[in-house]
């Protein structure tokens, strides 16, 4: 593992708190048997990985923990990630959707809210999130495909800040108010779909052109440009080849010319739900 991969991102509460976060996490959203959890979790951690993100919706949190417990490395050098469904809104509900990830994942040290939903279910779902916070059950809280209107609405109330908001994030959907936005805040944000899958982004001209000047896949710029704007990539994959492959991106840095040449390639356009249109809301 080089020096930079073991260099863990920060966000700070408004308490002084500290999040440590890893710098990549492996996605498994789609892993679906023992086989693949296996492979692509001892892959990932002989790599190098160190977070590993699921979530209640992609029904395979027993396999993910299985995975883990044989994967050679001691839980406690693991920081795992795990979200509450749109079904668990609503105080009550949400605690006991973390009760029953916690039960299949064994421990749970980031829990996020999957989607905002309409308020002001995820203002009662975000008290439960502060109170599993407050008792030590959790280590790190915070949201996902939450927008400007929805965390100013959240910020306006709480008493703990989301210390993490994960988002669609990759070359052709990049939200740099969002991304300032949550800087300004102390907000750590992460990017899933970071290299858009299926919709050609690999195989873009610039990119590629770009990923050869650096001798680099066009998968590992693509990642590293997200690195190089502070955002925390999780890349999905059970392939090992790949898995490695999506790691090794921090032994090299992108030159500035070439930042402007990627930022260029923003379309602002979408793979996954607007999470302002979604729930049928006016946010603002």
């Amino acid at each position: 593992m080089t020096a930079e991969a073991m260099k863990d991102q920060h966000s700070r509460t408004d308490e002084g708190q500290v999040t440590i976060l890893p710098r990549i996490f492996l996605g498994t959203w789609d892993i679906r048997t023992r086989k693949d959890a296996d492979r692509a979790v001892t892959s990932a951690v002989k790599t190098g990985y160190r977070g590993i993100d699921t979530a209640a919706c992609y029904e395979n949190e027993e396999l993910i923990r299985s995975s883990i417990d044989g994967c050679g490395i001691d839980r406690t050098e693991l920081t795992v990630t795990s979200k509450l469904w749109n079904n668990s809104h609503g105080y009550d509900k949400a605690l006991q959707a973390f009760d029953e990830s916690e039960k299949k994942l064994g421990s749970i040290d980031i829990y996020l809210i999957h989607w905002p939903g309409p308020v002001p279910g995820f203002l009662e779902t975000w008290t439960a999130l502060e109170h599993l916070f407050e008792q030590g059950r959790v280590k790190t809280i915070g949201v996902s495909n939450f927008m400007v209107p929805q965390l100013e609405i959240l910020l306006d109330r709480c008493r703990i800040r989301p210390m993490i908001n994960q988002i669609e994030c990759h070359l052709w959907y990049t939200d740099h108010p969002l991304l300032d936005y949550c800087r300004r805040k102390n907000i750590a944000v992460q990017a899933f779909s970071p290299l858009s899958a299926g919709s050609g982004l690999i195989e873009n001209e610039t990119l590629r052109d770009i990923a050869n000047r650096l001798n680099r896949s066009p998968a590992q710029v693509a990642l590293r440009y997200l690195l190089q704007i502070g955002v925390i990539p999780i890349p999905k994959s059970s392939n090992p080849s790949r898995i490695a492959e999506n790691f090794h991106i921090f032994d090299f840095r992108i030159p500035n010319s070439e930042i402007e040449a990627l930022c260029g390639m923003n379309r602002l356009v979408r793979t996954n739900k607007d999470p302002l249109g979604w729930f049928g809301q006016d946010y603002q």
